[in-house]
């Protein structure tokens, strides 16, 4: 592997101690003497700088920036040092992957154990006849690091609830009044037009491209990019960037305690005297969660006869309305974190809503310390610069 050695890569752990977290760099291909097509079909890789014995850290080309996984424990104020490391021609293995059944689902996977699958295509309720609760554009299952699926679908008593997504639930656009969230009313869908996966040495994901559908009448593109990385080790790490934008006519999200982002909790969390536990960046617990603000929220049950898991959910401070509001439901398995807590929030026509937020599935009950650790390492992330060595 050729070593480009006027370059280093600067790695800053910031005001955090970091462990195995996800760093992505700006890169300019004529920095490394490659085309965008070389640089598709290359390997890239970081030796660490006066290590004795470092393991070449993988990295992953995207079209804009290198990303890779920090190794180990960094403690805060530190800074690390990496040669930056490419072989032409030689694409490294895939540690994550994307497996896309065409007009049905995105299978992806993380170490060769799945993570999610995202169903762009239709999920009927019924095989053999058509229903109103039928769906596209979601995701489910969900798959904890044990093995257990933490997400549920089609669960009776709120039929409409699928695994996690992302959907408004009064949506108006003129004289149209969509619901994307109850869709049985009939009042609105999601198309997919365009499904584009990804896979390599450091992350895997795709971005999807979907209309959402009133009537006959699309009031809104959406575009989705979801990424889930390699490591760290024994969590899955999902990062979901959402954007909706208006087609013809400014949209106005109505008021309403749910709506955006939505979680629903396998069926035998719904069960009589079936326990959660949940827990917000404010120390809310499943009893007064809801109707509150909070910067990130862990959702999770048991998993098999002993085991627990479930889904912290972190939201990006550039959000709007930032820290949203969270619907903690008192009974069902099920919370959403939404911008329109507070009042009504307009799309305006050419003035996109964006959305970031960080899913993590794990093992074991809510762990605080864990979270806001995680939380910094999404919103705060460790500095990185590519230098010439002089």
């Amino acid at each position: 592997m050729k070593a480009l050695a006027a370059l280093l890569l600067v790695v800053s752990s910031g005001d955090y101690d970091r462990l195995d977290t996800p760093v992505s760099v700006d890169l300019k291909l004529a920095d490394l003497g490659l085309t965008a097509e070389q640089a598709a079909k290359a390997a890239f890789a970081l030796l660490e700088t006066g290590a004795a014995s470092a393991e070449p850290v993988p990295a992953q080309w995207d079209g804009q920036c290198l990303t890779f996984v920090l190794p180990g424990k960094t403690v805060k104020g530190a800074t690390r040092k990496f040669e930056l490391h490419v072989k032409k021609d030689e694409p490294a293995p895939a540690a994550a992957t994307a497996k896309v059944t065409e007009g049905k689902c995105v299978d992806v996977a993380a170490g060769g154990k799945p993570v999610f699958r995202y169903n762009h295509g239709v999920v009927a309720q019924f095989p053999d006849k058509p229903s109103k609760y039928d769906r596209a554009c979601y995701f489910h299952p969900l798959w904890a690091p044990c093995g257990e699926i933490i997400t549920g679908d089609y669960h009776p008593d709120h039929a409409h609830h699928r695994g996690v997504w992302f959907a408004w639930v009064k949506a108006d656009a003129g004289s149209v009044k969509a619901n994307f969230w109850e869709i049985q009313e009939g009042r609105g869908k999601f198309v997919n037009k365009a499904i584009a996966p990804i896979a390599g040495p450091v992350f895997a994901g795709f971005t999807a491209q979907n209309d959402l559908v009133s009537g006959d009448k699309t009031i809104l593109k959406e575009t989705l990019v979801a990424r889930v990385y390699a490591e760290p080790r024994g969590l899955r790490l999902i990062d979901l960037d959402v954007r909706h934008e208006a087609t013809d006519e400014d949209v106005v999200l109505g008021k309403l305690h749910y709506g955006g982002l939505g979680f629903r909790g396998r069926d035998e969390w719904n069960e009589k005297g079936a326990i959660v536990d949940v827990l917000t960046s404010e120390g809310k617990t499943r009893k007064d969660a809801n109707a509150t603000k909070a910067r990130w929220v862990d959702y999770t049950g048991r998993l098999g006869a002993e085991g627990w898991g479930g889904l912290l959910a972190i939201e990006h401070p550039a959000n709007p309305r930032y820290p949203n509001g969270v619907r903690v439901h008192p009974s069902m398995a099920f919370f959403s974190t939404t911008l329109v807590q507070p009042d009504a929030y307009t799309i305006k026509k050419g003035e996109p809503l964006v959305l970031r937020y960080r899913l993590v599935i794990h093992d074991g009950k809510p762990d605080k310390a864990l979270a806001e650790r995680l939380a910094a390492d999404f919103v705060s992330p460790p500095k990185a610069e590519l230098k010439r060595e002089r």
